[in-house]
């Protein structure tokens, strides 16, 4: 989460005291997660680029669509019997409203 918040603009401090250290402890720990998603965001420069690259930059700004997508997907395979109901994969992620720091 504190990737996700880093990406909303939140500040070292806000990390830090979400997660009860300094801001520069909570850099120091995150910086490289920070950084690693940042380059998935990049599909020209991040692992993979290309194709591959572009969707899985896709994936990363888009997570709700793509769960949308998915349970489209899902719903159009299914045997009738599995009683997934109508969002099999959206159905269990957790949104958060705007200036939750979790």
């Amino acid at each position: 989460m504190a990737v996700f918040e880093r990406m909303g603009g939140a500040d070292w401090q806000v990390i830090g005291d979400v997660l009860e250290v300094s801001a520069r402890t909570a850099q120091v720990r995150l910086a490289m997660a920070e950084t690693a998603f940042r380059e998935l965001l990049s599909p020209e420069r991040g692992p993979g680029a290309g194709e591959a690259g572009r969707l899985r930059a896709y994936m990363a700004r888009e997570p709700l669509e793509v769960a949308l997508d998915l349970d489209d997907w899902v719903l159009r395979h299914e045997d009738g019997d599995s009683g997934l109901g109508t969002t099999p994969v959206s159905g269990g992620l957790v949104r958060r409203g705007p200036g939750r720091h979790t």
